[in-house]
């Protein structure tokens, strides 16, 4: 199994116990190996955030939490961002490996304290282990194991 599967598979069980609406799983070089429910027109979209917030998660190897609003000043008024477009946005380092990306509508609400310490302790519990053969059913138990 390589790093792709691995985080296609961590993705999968992100979106399943953080409830988020959308997700990436992205290598090292930010590439995207894996999608939940965000497509091309999703990632086009100027309100878009994910691939900066996963460069800072992986630059700095903690946990990213945001939003898609600008925090640029100067911007400020040619912002114009209504609250239904306004996201949740929580990215996950795994390691040397790549990055979890998690959104929701802010609507909804945050993505859960709990279930976010959780994968990030599954993340790093994963990078420590330097194997990528880790299946779908492993990360699950290691994340049970970990609450």
């Amino acid at each position: 199994m390589d790093s792709t599967t691995l985080l296609t598979n961590f993705m999968r069980l992100a979106v399943q116990k953080s409830g988020a609406e959308r997700a990436l799983a992205l290598d090292s070089e930010l590439a995207i190996v894996a999608s939940y429910q965000i497509d091309q027109v999703g990632l086009l979209d100027n309100h878009f955030v994910g691939i900066e917030a996963a460069r800072q998660a992986l630059e700095s190897s903690e946990v990213v939490i945001t939003n898609n609003v600008s925090k640029d000043a100067a911007a400020a008024l040619t912002t114009n961002t209504t609250f239904r477009d306004l996201r949740f946005i929580v990215v996950i380092p795994v390691g040397e490996l790549g990055a979890i990306y998690l959104d929701q509508s802010m609507r909804l609400g945050a993505i859960p304290r709990a279930a976010v310490l959780n994968l990030s302790g599954l993340a790093a519990v994963i990078a420590s282990q330097h194997d990528t053969a880790i299946s779908e059913d492993q990360i699950e138990a290691m994340y049970e194991a970990l609450g």
